[in-house]
């Protein structure tokens, strides 16, 4: 198993306790509308950049920012930030690079929240 798994950075499940409560059942309906809802605004925010759409860069970024934080998982967060302030200062040069590291930090919070389900069980 992977340590970040076990990372609070990747996945605090404390922080999502905090937002929800301890309702296992609400969580798993969380985590399942994430693991939907994130690759469709992973996907806009790549759509966005080859189009050199900025505007809607920053608004699927700061969809998706908003999303990881409310479910306690500040790196996908703020990776998700990055691409939303890339889009804000309608300079996409860097924003490749910013989707490479916002996919990388998903997988990874997808790994995690995939070993919290399992010993929620």
């Amino acid at each position: 198993m992977s340590e970040s798994v076990h990372d609070s950075s990747v996945f605090d499940p404390e922080a999502l306790a905090s937002l929800i409560g301890d309702d296992p059942e609400l969580v798993q309906e969380l985590v399942g509308l994430f693991s939907d809802e994130a690759p469709r605004l992973l996907d806009a925010i790549r759509k966005a950049v080859a189009a050199s759409d900025a505007h809607a860069v920053a608004h699927a970024a700061h969809t998706l920012k908003g999303s990881a934080a409310n479910l306690g998982a500040p790196r996908a967060s703020e990776a998700a930030l990055v691409l939303e302030m890339i889009g804000r200062s309608g300079d996409l040069g860097p924003a490749g690079v910013a989707c490479e590291r916002l996919e990388a930090e998903l997988a990874r919070l997808q790994d995690a929240l995939a070993a919290h389900l399992a010993g929620a069980r």
